[in-house]
């Protein structure tokens, strides 16, 4: 590679650092408000049904009538929540991005040499596109505790009405 090719990638490269770091920015926003939103609907919604709910630290909230108690609690570094029912039963969910089907796998072939400008070009481009759209939106997807099956079912909730409708009837 010669050196205006490489001064040109670093130039790009420099363009492409702050709009990458916005992206994560608004990704983690969006996700702190989803997680927020969790938070409080479960908080309403057993309240609504006379428990007693409390909410000892900013990501838990517990909700007790008599003995039986309801738990969620958010892992934020992992976005993950925990709800843990009145049987004692953990259910995990996992915020992903709105219509997630499951894991996929994705490959390219490059029939010659990958053409590092033109990546990049590319790159600046796609991040551009994306700030320019809605923030992203997620759903909630239940976490497939049997490892027997070759391949885990995906199960998704549109809101955290639908999770509670589900597991907190």
């Amino acid at each position: 590679m010669d050196l205006a090719t490489i001064k040109k990638r670093e130039d790009l490269n420099k363009q492409l650092a702050p709009l990458q770091q916005q992206l994560i920015a608004r990704r983690q926003n969006a996700m702190s408000i989803k997680a927020a939103g969790a938070l409080s609907e479960f908080h309403a919604y057993f309240q609504q049904h006379e428990f007693e709910v409390r909410k000892p630290s900013p990501d838990r909230v517990t909700a007790t009538y008599g003995s039986a108690t309801f738990v969620l609690e958010y892992e934020g570094k992992v976005n993950t929540f925990n709800l843990t029912t009145v049987e004692g039963a953990t259910v995990q969910l996992r915020l992903v991005d709105k219509g997630y089907k499951g894991p996929t796998v994705a490959m390219t072939m490059h029939t010659r040499e990958p053409d590092p400008i033109r990546q990049a070009e590319a790159d600046i481009a796609e991040a551009q596109a994306q700030l320019s759209q809605a923030a992203p939106d997620f759903d909630y997807l239940l976490v497939d505790q049997n490892q027997s099956q070759s391949r885990p079912s995906v199960t998704t909730f549109p809101d955290f009405a639908a999770v509670l409708a589900k597991f907190c009837p």
